[in-house]
């Protein structure tokens, strides 16, 4: 939840990404970070969302990601 907090209150790229690794490292799975962001978008924005998903993209490897547009929340 950690990398949900630091994307919603703008943390540099570089300290989300230290956070999404040790998550990773952790145990937990691309799905659960991605999710994460998710959890954020209704409080945060969009504009913030993106951002996690930017740099989270980046780590697994999927830069499409990155440009994908959002699904909205049911």
């Amino acid at each position: 939840m950690l990398v949900g907090i630091l994307t919603a209150i703008s943390a540099p790229p570089t300290h989300l990404d230290t956070h999404i690794r040790a998550a990773m490292k952790a145990g937990a799975s691309d799905k659960a970070i991605l999710q994460a962001l998710e959890l954020l978008m209704p409080s945060a924005g969009v504009a913030r969302f993106m951002e996690g998903v930017k740099t989270w993209s980046k780590i697994i490897g999927d830069d499409s990601a990155a440009t994908a547009e959002p699904k909205p929340p049911t």
